[in-house]
C-alpha cells in the first residue's frame, strides 16, 4: 500500500503499520456489494472445517484477535508473494511461512510498542483527533454507499472496524513520538546548525532512531503466542 508522508512527520516509520491516508484509500477502492456489516468473527480453515480461535497471542496482557492478526499476516503475505500463489508451492520444508509469520508478528509487535510507548509518555488523542477518526468513518459509510458496503471494504483490506480505528491511533501516536522525540526541546533532537546534513539526511538519521526506539520497545512487550498460532498457515487464514 501506499504511504503518505506529511512534512515534518516520519517517513516510512514502521514495516506494516498503515498510514490513515493510505488506509482511506484502501476503503474508498472496495467494492460495494458486500453482506451485512455486523462482521462475522474470522475463522481458520482446517482441513475443510472453521476452526473459531479465541486468540492468538497475549501482548501486554491484551488479547489478539485472529481478525487482528489477520491484517498482519495477510499484509506481510503479499509483500512476499505479490499476489502470486504459486510463491508457496515449494515451500515444503515450512521456511516461507515462518518468515512470514515472524513477520506479521513483527508488525504486530510494532504496533503495540507505539501504544506502549505513547502510554508511558501520556500521549493521547485530543477531542478534535478522536472525531477526526469518527469522521471519517461516517465518510467512508456514506462513500461507500452503506454499513455493508462498508463493512465489505473493510473485511477486502484485511480490517475490522475496530481495528481501522485502532491504526488510526496507532497513527497519530507515531505522530505524536516523532514530534516527542525530534522536534526543538525532545530528547533526540540535533540541531544540524552548521548544515552537515541535508534534511533528507537529517530525517533518515531521525528514522533509524525511531526505528531503534520502537525496537527496543518491543523488546520489552510481553509476548505469549496461543497454541491455536500454530495451525495459521497460508491456506487456514484467508
Amino acid at each position: 500500500m501506499n504511504r503518505k508522508n506529511r512534512a515534518g512527520q516520519s517517513k516510512g516509520t514502521l514495516a506494516l503499520i498503515m498510514v490513515t491516508a493510505a488506509c482511506c484509500a484502501a476503503l474508498l477502492s472496495g467494492c460495494a456489494d458486500g453482506d451485512a456489516f455486523a462482521a462475522t468473527p474470522v475463522k481458520l480453515h482446517i482441513d475443510g472445517t472453521d476452526v473459531s480461535v479465541p486468540y492468538v497471542a497475549i501482548i501486554n496482557s491484551r488479547k489478539v484477535s485472529l481478525d487482528e492478526y489477520r491484517y498482519y499476516f495477510l499484509n506481510a503475505k503479499y509483500t512476499m508473494d505479490g499476489g502470486d500463489e504459486s510463491y508457496w508451492d515449494d515451500d515444503a520444508n515450512g521456511t516461507k511461512l515462518r518468515q512470514l509469520k515472524a513477520q506479521a508478528l513483527q508488525a504486530l509487535e510494532e504496533t503495540f510498542a507505539v501504544e506502549s510507548l505513547a502510554d508511558e509518555l501520556n500521549l493521547c488523542l485530543t477531542e478534535e483527533e478522536q472525531s477526526q477518526i469518527d469522521k471519517d468513518v461516517k465518510n467512508q459509510i456514506a462513500a461507500l454507499g452503506g454499513l455493508a458496503e462498508y463493512g465489505q471494504a473493510l473485511y477486502e483490506n484485511y480490517l475490522t472496524d475496530e481495528l481501522y480505528r485502532y491504526l488510526w491511533k496507532t497513527n497519530f501516536y507515531c505522530e505524536k513520538l516523532w514530534a516527542y522525540y525530534f522536534t526543538s526541546e525532545g530528547p533526540y533532537f540535533e540541531p544540524n546548525a552548521d548544515g552537515a546534513l541535508t534534511d533528507d539526511e537529517l530525517d533518515e538519521h531521525y528514522r533509524i532512531k525511531f526505528k531503534a526506539v520502537i525496537a527496543e520497545a518491543v523488546d520489552n512487550l510481553s509476548v505469549e503466542l496461543a497454541p491455536e498460532y500454530d495451525l495459521i498457515t497460508v491456506d487456514s487464514l484467508t
